[in-house]
């Protein structure tokens, strides 16, 4: 069958329209420049030029050319952002057809692998999670857009002046140092595998999900940088700024959940937390976030609050690009590290200097002018145990904070190697555990301003008896913290409960605490009883463990797109030798750059995990294996999906606040 001629034309026109995009990333920096040109403007009126005597006004002062420039001026991410979209399809298109004249393609990308690993490729490299940094920058600067009244134009102006800041910075950093459409005349045939560990359903959502949760602290971080030089806020200003820390809160719980999960499965260690630098990067923020949540209550009720508040968020925003510096110049050891080029992050430094510069001396002046406002409670009432809590959370993210950058100011500062692992986090945040649990057990039952003890229910107060009777009994004889904190969670549980039946509803911020309660005690119990064995197996051979028996009946071998694997056949029986399940572990050869890595098999009852990990052997001394029982892991995960149904709950509840007048003592 003969080809048709205009299908052939259609196909080569459109070829060369997805070539010539390529060069629309130029106006990446060309639109920031623009839009930063075109505030000036809206704001200025008038533009002063060197070597002139006069100066000249662009827009006429009338109120009808105002009203013209704001609807530009609004306009302007929206533009934005569908630049920024073209570029970003243009990429996925190429990964999607293996393009090999696009370096960043050939350095991350295989012929080979599935295509749902080559889009993830895009964003698994340091340039193209640069550009997926801006793109979401856009999407937020988008949504803002959307969001916008006539209502008080000046603040908005700024807004998006500030955001424009933000956008030109990242625009320079892409366009001069880490240009994910930089092409090569060197083609390349195959291209070069993405990292195996990185070939998991988890990380293709895992990044884009940790990035909107990073960035959703940038607008607030705008709208805190303008209200520091005012003393009160809008109710659209607090509701916007409240939509916004959530939405990043959502997306920071889903990513820390989805990175945890890929850890569990993949990593082959049988953990879903190791206080790897990087993961704490991603903890950080979200306690900052669940703090800023718990202050902005206190903005509605105590203007001396809003200073508190607003810091909070500048911190929050700014660790997030220390994060970023950190990952990305290579000064953190970890497996997340996405480049070690030093000249690159220079340039992240040096935005974050001078925005924490700027953010230092707008938080000067505004505590010079209101420090005076600010008061601390110390009676027994709902807004100090939140304020008590908001310390403890406080100190904990100081822990990790320390924790994770201790080690290289020690390296680069005083030449000396320190090493902070498990042990350090568990003895600052286990003892103050007990303290949060209390404070967040009783919150609820209080009123604001002062409270009494005997507004508690009677059967409120019959639980804690109970528990402290049975406590300090156990407690006697086993003398254990992790014990108090099982326990102590348990009541917790009982009184959100308790407090659910009282409401005879449960909205967002009562699931997000009881998802925080099932997941303190998911922790302890899967921490304190949690057992391994780790053996030298030969086909045929029998190994007891914690009431099974364990048979390798065979190993077979899997021939796969990319990599050839050895498995064994596995079977668990009970105690009375009746077939539970049949594992099949993998021990996989990543034959395009010689790699070998582990695929853990997990057997799930609901209360406990059998995890099963197949490591090096042979057939003539046998295969070590681990197998680890893992008690609560499907209460942990039920958790971090309960803080999320929380999280989404209270969005959709938020509009309705919109209604709510802020009304400060």
């Amino acid at each position: 069958m003969g080809s048709n001629p205009t299908f052939g034309l259609l196909y080569n026109k459109t070829k060369m329209f997805l070539e010539y995009i390529q060069y629309l990333y130029s106006l990446n920096i060309f639109i920031s420049i623009l839009l930063l040109f075109n505030i000036f403007i809206i704001t200025n009126f008038n533009i002063k030029l060197p070597f002139f005597k006069y100066q000249f006004s662009i827009f006429n002062r009338t109120e009808m050319d105002l009203n013209k420039k704001f609807f530009f001026i609004i306009n302007t991410p929206k533009i934005y952002f569908l630049i920024l979209n073209i570029i970003f399809i243009y990429l996925i298109y190429s990964y999607i057809i293996s393009d090999f004249s696009i370096v960043n393609i050939i350095e991350n990308s295989h012929i080979s692998i599935p295509i749902l690993y080559k889009i993830s490729g895009l964003w698994s490299n340091h340039e193209g999670s640069i550009f997926l940094w801006l793109w979401v920058i856009s999407f937020y600067s988008f949504l803002l857009s959307l969001l916008i009244t006539n209502n008080n134009k000046l603040l908005y102006i700024k807004l998006i002046k500030t955001q424009t800041y933000l956008n030109l910075f990242f625009s320079i950093f892409i366009l001069f140092t880490s240009n994910p459409i930089l092409r090569t005349h060197f083609l390349s045939l195959m291209g070069t595998e993405l990292n195996p560990i990185l070939q998991d359903p988890g990380l293709i959502i895992h990044p884009p999900f940790l990035y909107l949760g990073y960035l959703g602290f940038t607008i607030p971080f705008c709208y805190a940088l303008i209200l520091l030089k005012q003393d009160f806020i809008s109710k659209k200003a607090f509701w916007e700024i409240k939509l916004f820390i959530l939405i990043s809160w959502i997306f920071l719980t889903t990513g820390i959940f989805l990175g945890s999960w890929w850890a569990y499965h993949e990593l082959g260690w049988g953990g879903w937390w190791f206080w790897d630098p990087v993961e704490n990067i991603s903890l950080m923020p979200w306690l900052l976030a669940t703090i800023i949540l718990h202050a902005l209550i206190f903005v509605n009720k105590k203007k001396s609050f809003l200073f508190l508040t607003l810091n909070l968020i500048i911190i929050a925003y700014l660790s997030s690009i220390a994060g970023t510096f950190f990952v990305r110049s290579g000064l953190l050891a970890s497996v997340h590290s996405f480049a070690t080029d030093i000249y690159r992050a220079t340039f992240i430094f040096l935005f974050l200097f001078l925005i924490s510069i700027i953010s230092g001396i707008k938080i000067y002046y505004f505590t010079k002018n209101n420090i005076k406002q600010i008061n601390y409670f110390f009676n027994i009432s709902k807004e100090n145990f939140i304020y008590y809590n908001i310390i403890i959370i406080s100190i904990i993210t100081l822990s990790i904070f320390i924790g994770t950058y201790s080690p290289t100011f020690f390296s680069y500062f005083l030449e000396r190697q320190v090493s902070i692992g498990q042990t350090y986090y568990n003895n600052i945040i286990i003892p103050i555990i007990p303290f949060f649990i209390i404070i967040m057990g009783f919150s609820p039952f209080l009123l604001w301003h002062k409270s009494n003890i005997n507004i508690i229910p009677f059967d409120y107060k019959f639980i804690i008896g109970c528990f402290l009777s049975i406590g300090s009994i156990l407690l006697f004889y086993f003398n254990l913290i992790n014990l108090l904190i099982i326990l102590l969670t348990i009541w917790l549980i009982l009184t959100i409960l308790l407090l659910i039946f009282i409401l005879k509803k449960a909205n967002g911020m009562i699931l997000s605490h009881l998802g925080v309660s099932i997941f303190l005690l998911a922790v302890i119990i899967s921490s304190f009883f949690e057992e391994s064995l780790i053996k030298l197996i030969n086909p045929g051979e029998v190994v007891n463990f914690k009431d099974y028996h364990f048979i390798l009946r065979s190993l077979n071998q899997i021939i796969g797109p990319n990599f050839n694997s050895i498995y064994g056949e596995i079977l668990m029986l009970d105690d009375k030798f009746k077939l539970l399940s049949i594992f099949f572990p993998e021990k996989r050869l990543y034959f395009i750059n010689n790699i070998f890595t582990s695929k853990s098999v997990i057997h799930n009852n609901f209360l406990n995990d059998c995890y099963i990990l197949l490591g090096d052997g042979n057939l003539n001394n046998g295969w070590y294996t681990r197998i680890m029982y893992k008690p609560g892991m499907t209460i942990l995960w039920s958790s971090f999906i309960l803080l999320i149904i929380g999280g989404l709950k209270s969005l959709y509840e938020l509009k309705y606040s919109l209604k709510k007048k802020i009304i400060w003592n």
